[in-house]
């Protein structure tokens, strides 16, 4: 049963101690976490969904059957090709398609099944021995008929080794192996090394598990994890800052399993499969390893009818997961938006100028007087502009205004107060106009003019706060493109958002957020039509509301708008759109040298389908069992690992193997397929958890 995270926090308990407790449920280091800087609420969100069951005891006995039945089975080929090779390779060529009769396909399947029933064992915290696997792999009718084979004789040291030669010989050739010549070597070494297989075996076996603790299992420490991490990272391009503490979390986990039981994991995958576990998206394998077969086989697989129905299914989930990240909170026009915001600007400066005018009032009546701005500096301004300008650049209204005081000859005739400027720069405003460019210009440098009188007068003690509110607004609006258009009245409601939201500068965008504070309806509307902007960058006109989703759009708009939308959105919702923009990217993407069928052609769904199924397609009902066998290793996909081991163990784990019998440790096996771990170890690339282990 799911722990009901809110119930515990109605009943009293912090965040710290359900994390306490779901740590110890999950054998979870909390304290590392904490240590790498996780939050107690964070950790609580990872560590609610408890970990998965492990595989069951008749899941493992299947799995150690499968094992043996796929090596048996290939060994009897191999057998059949070596004995009757004319006739072998006619009827491999026309069943299979090839001479050695292989099915690559099927054995691709089987190989991922084999790691996904290893990922199950990792992810449910299984560890030691498997033994009902080995149970399995003993009670398999490969393995009977190898040990039987050497039933006869029993007794003796001689007679002994004689019946271990026998069954390691037969056990040894009936182990997975790529070609025939592996078979044969893999029979003769444990023809070998069955004859002193006995207490040899025994001991051997303990040297190995004894090596093989001496590289796992050693502590690792909060700093180990998070280099590990940061390096991850770092492989891939991706900004730390732009991870959320989820799936930052989900890589620590998986990393620090990967250092205690000495395993190397692909770091391109493990992001990959972070970042869609944190947006609650279900990856399929193609996504996670970015592999161009694998991504066209299941962008092909999902058109064949009964055979991709889940995973289309998968895909239209996904879809839809990233569709309602990318909703607004509200749908509203631009030309409305524009309004909201223009209403609640023009109520800012409303605000403003009465916040002043009573100050200067409160001031007067104190005094008995009016305190008078002085206009020497105005009227030198003033008088540079006119000839600058011309007087026929100059309204007569304000030109007039202006002269009532003195200012056109710099003798002051009656007192121009705060208020008295206010009117005035009110006055420019209703007059100006834009498309009379020059009008327009010396318009604004009379208004700069005024304001400057304004903010150097020294107009007494008394009147000094209403100067300073004066002066504090009109900067407020000479550093707010928003404020000021809509205080100059020169923008339309229709172009508001394009301008000053969609296309506005970072500090311009914080400034306006500064304007409207306390004004949650209007920033909400803000919000809303950048969340707008961003849907429509990645799904386009979308009048079906199902169009795909576009990375490269998308990214593109995202890139532009994350730097500047800060005071609008939190820095946890940025990272999550950024983390929507790499998992749209890895669902959409087309690896490099993949070749899915954008067509979706009959024909070429048909040749897909054949070459999914192989020989099997002639068989009833094989189509749709070898789809649900494929479709199942797509939609369950895991991070891609391999064991690192030292020369020395490389060597023990060759001789233990050569023994014959089938080992089951509780070394994890590679999970990509059939290559010997052992002896492909050192030409694979280095990876992140080789540089945490010194390798």
């Amino acid at each position: 049963m799911k722990f009901d995270i809110e119930a515990a926090r109605k009943d009293g308990h912090t965040d710290a101690q359900i994390a306490e407790f779901l740590a110890r449920q999950n054998n979870f280091d909390l304290n590392a976490a904490r240590q790498a800087g996780h939050k107690d609420a964070d950790l609580v969100q990872f560590l609610a969904a408890g970990r998965p069951d492990a595989p069951g005891f008749v899941d493992a006995w299947k799995q150690g059957q499968a094992d043996m039945a796929e090596g048996s089975a290939d060994f009897m080929r191999r057998g059949l090709l070596a004995a009757f090779p004319g006739a072998s390779r006619a009827f491999n060529l026309v069943t299979h398609g090839n001479l050695d009769g292989r099915n690559i396909t099927i054995e691709e399947l089987a190989a991922r099944h084999r790691a996904e029933y290893e990922e199950r064992r990792r992810v449910g915290g299984a560890t030691g021995m498997d033994w009902g696997r080995l149970l399995g792999q003993a009670m398999s009718p490969a393995t009977i008929v190898a040990g039987a084979s050497g039933a006869p004789v029993r007794a003796g040291f001689g007679p002994a080794a004689v019946s271990g030669a026998i069954g390691g010989a037969l056990s040894g050739a009936f182990q997975p192996a790529d070609t025939t010549t592996d078979s044969m070597l893999n029979a003769g070494a444990g023809a070998a090394g069955g004859a002193v297989a006995g207490a040899v075996a025994s001991k051997l076996g303990d040297v190995v598990r004894s090596a093989w603790r001496s590289v796992v299992g050693n502590p690792v420490s909060a700093a180990d994890i998070q280099r590990a991490v940061t390096a991850a990272l770092a492989e891939q391009g991706v900004d730390p800052a732009t991870v959320s503490n989820v799936a930052m979390l989900q890589m620590r986990d998986q990393i620090e399993w990967a250092l205690k039981n000495g395993r190397s994991l692909d770091s391109a995958s493990l992001v990959r499969k972070s970042d869609f576990e944190s947006l609650g998206v279900k990856p399929t394998l193609g996504q996670v390893t970015r592999d161009p077969m694998q991504w066209a086989r299941e962008r092909d697989m999902r058109g064949i009818w009964r055979v991709g129905d889940k995973l289309t299914d998968r895909l239209q989930e996904q879809r839809d997961t990233l569709a309602g990240k990318l909703h607004p909170a509200e749908i509203v026009d631009d030309a409305g938006v524009g309004d909201r915001l223009i209403e609640s600007l023009s109520g800012l400066a409303d605000r403003s100028r009465k916040q002043f005018g009573s100050l200067y009032e409160r001031a007067r009546q104190q005094s008995g007087a009016e305190a008078a701005v002085d206009i020497t500096g105005l009227a030198d301004d003033f008088g540079k502009i006119l000839r600058d300008y011309g007087e026929d650049k100059i309204p007569s209204a304000v030109r007039a205004r202006l002269a009532s005081y003195g200012v056109l000859d710099g003798k002051q005739t009656k007192l121009f107060t705060l208020v008295d400027a206010e009117q005035a720069i009110q006055q420019i405003n209703k007059l100006y106009d834009p498309g009379n460019r020059a009008e327009a210009a010396a318009l604004n440098e009379i208004r700069t003019a005024i304001k400057r009188a304004v903010e150097t007068s020294d107009i007494g003690d008394l009147f000094k706060p209403a100067r300073d509110a004066a002066a504090g607004w009109y900067r407020t609006v000479d550093r707010t493109p928003a404020l000021k258009a809509v205080v100059e009245d020169k923008i339309a409601p229709d172009d508001f958002v394009r301008k000053f939201v969609i296309n506005g500068k970072r500090d311009d965008l914080k400034a306006l957020a500064g304007a409207l504070d306390g004004d949650q309806e209007a920033i909400g509307a803000i919000r809303s039509k950048i969340i707008e902007h961003l849907q429509g960058a990645a799904f386009g006109a979308n009048p079906a509301r199902d169009a795909s989703f576009n990375p490269s759009r998308f990214k593109t708009a995202l890139d532009k708008l994350a730097p500047r939308i800060g005071a609008f959105f939190s820095p946890e919702e940025i990272t999550e759109l950024q983390t929507v923009s790499r998992v749209g990217g890895y669902i959409n993407s087309v690896p490099n040298a993949s070749a899915p069928n954008m067509s979706n052609t009959a024909a070429a769904l048909s040749n897909r389908a054949f070459d999914v199924l192989g020989g099997l397609a002639r068989i009833p009902g094989a189509r749709v069992l070898a789809g649900n066998v494929a479709g199942r290793a797509a939609l369950n996909p895991t991070v891609p690992s391999a064991p690192v081991l030292t020369g020395p163990m490389q060597q023990m784990m060759g001789g233990a193997a050569s023994a014959g019998a089938p080992i089951a440790t509780g070394v994890p096996a590679e999970p990509t397929g059939r290559r010997d771990p052992v002896r492909n170890f050192p030409g694979r690339p280095l990876t992140v958890s080789d540089l945490m282990n010194g390798i």
